[in-house]
């Protein structure tokens, strides 16, 4: 299964491609406020190299923030516009739950959090859980703890 990400929920744009077994590609950039500019071009650019076509892609993931509003709607508007013209399925990830997903690894609390703008921050706390899986695999998936949340300063 081909999964093409992106995440244009805050200043730092990504995109990624990705099988199951392993991460074929990705594309990081500082895209400011300005997510719309390289988005595609970025997507072009890693399925060439990548050499996958778009039609192979299986699926479509993209972050659904919070975050920055003019970015989390251009990564929304091309995430569901790929999905409807390439029949593929449409996934929605919390950029906080991503952002916590990527410390697997830690066993206390984990908390995201994100810059929401004018001083304030988003913030949720997570736990990991390691389950096994089918031939000795070993899963972990996250838990939210405490509900995603606005946190205005000075509180921080």
């Amino acid at each position: 299964m081909l999964l093409l990400a992106f995440d244009t929920s805050t200043r730092q744009s990504s995109i990624a491609l990705s099988s199951e077994e392993a991460l074929l590609g990705e594309y990081i950039w500082n895209a400011g406020s300005n997510h719309s500019v390289e988005l595609l071009a970025s997507m072009r650019r890693l399925l060439i190299d990548c050499q996958i076509t778009l039609p192979e892609v299986d699926a479509i993931a993209v972050a659904t923030g919070p975050g920055m509003f003019n970015g989390v709607r251009v990564g929304v508007s091309a995430a569901k516009a790929l999905a409807f013209a390439l029949q593929k399925p449409l996934l929605g990830i919390s950029t906080l739950d991503g952002l916590a997903a990527q410390q697997y690894y830690w066993r206390g609390p984990i908390c995201s959090i994100l810059e929401a703008g004018r001083g304030d921050l988003y913030t949720a706390t997570y736990r990991c859980i390691e389950t096994s899986g089918d031939e000795g695999n070993i899963y972990f998936s996250i838990e939210c703890i405490d509900e995603p949340g606005l946190l205005p300063p000075p509180n921080w």
